[in-house]
């Protein structure tokens, strides 16, 4: 089920790289060491870029030449991508399904290691040992270029674990 009303929620057209899309100001700070990134997304086209800070991040989705969904991040120069090359366990469900997904991206900058989740469960994880923190710009960008609903978006500057992760997936924040 899709809750109502969501924590924040975006609904994107996708219509051009410069509209349809939110800024939240000031978050400088957020993302400059371990944070994940949380949300449940329902996409209308094969690919968007989902959020991003500055050009030192940022989480997007897209077709392979194989016509599977990746799910890339971009972290200090360095980019995770999960496809079928690398999941865990084949559990990888297509976003296109109709369905709300829950997605999260976990980086632990002292382990310097990158890891998708989706829906409560290991997608990927790879090892950005050499990805560090830079300065990040002060806007946190949502959905530009994205045609698509993103609710309940969470900012955690923290390494959340999966069953974290796990356990309020599904139900709201106070």
């Amino acid at each position: 089920t899709y809750r109502i009303p969501p924590q924040l929620f975006f609904y994107g057209d996708g219509a051009s790289s410069d509209s349809a899309f939110a800024q939240i100001e000031g978050l400088d700070s957020l993302l400059e060491d371990s944070f994940t990134v949380e949300m449940r997304l329902l996409p209308d086209s094969p690919s968007g870029r989902l959020l991003a800070q500055g050009s030192s991040f940022s989480l997007a989705f897209g077709p392979t030449a194989a016509g599977q969904t990746a799910i890339t991040a971009t972290l200090a120069g360095q980019s995770f991508r999960a496809d079928s090359s690398n999941l865990h366990d084949d559990l990888h469900d297509d976003l296109h399904d109709g369905q709300p997904h829950h997605l999260a991206f976990v980086w632990d900058s002292h382990a310097g290691q990158a890891t998708f989740y989706q829906d409560g469960k290991l997608l990927a994880q790879q090892n950005l040992s050499s990805a560090g923190s830079e300065n990040l710009a002060q806007t946190l960008e949502l959905g530009r270029g994205y045609a698509g609903t993103l609710d309940e978006i969470r900012l955690w500057q923290t390494v959340r674990s999966v069953a974290e992760i796990s356990a309020t997936q599904e139900s709201s924040l106070s």
